[in-house]
């Protein structure tokens, strides 16, 4: 192949290097991950409290708080810094999380 054809397709996108140097679009950071499932956990817990089922709560936000430590270690910038949940304060904590 000559140079020229190599460059010409390098242009266009077709050559491995081109292909290996862009992102996927749906890669997420580590912390972003991270978000989504603490977010998940938060609505299934609301979810089980609405039902009545409230089953060990200290482990289960015990688990959650750790995650969110954790978070709060990842994140770029403070200002995404989240508190941790309380039992008592579960309703209005979670509004953060929802978004």
């Amino acid at each position: 192949m000559s140079m020229g054809v190599v460059l010409e397709l390098y242009k266009r996108g077709r050559t491995n290097e081109a292909r290996e140097t862009k992102k996927p679009a749906a890669t997420l950071a580590p912390w972003q991950v991270l978000q989504y499932e603490i977010r998940d956990r938060l609505l299934q817990l609301e979810k089980l409290a609405r039902c009545g089922v409230m089953g060990d709560w200290e482990y289960a936000l015990d688990d959650v708080n750790r995650k969110i430590k954790k978070y709060n270690g990842l994140i770029p910038t403070a200002s995404l810094e989240k508190p941790l949940i309380t039992k008592e304060a579960f309703d209005s904590e979670i509004k953060g999380w929802k978004s």
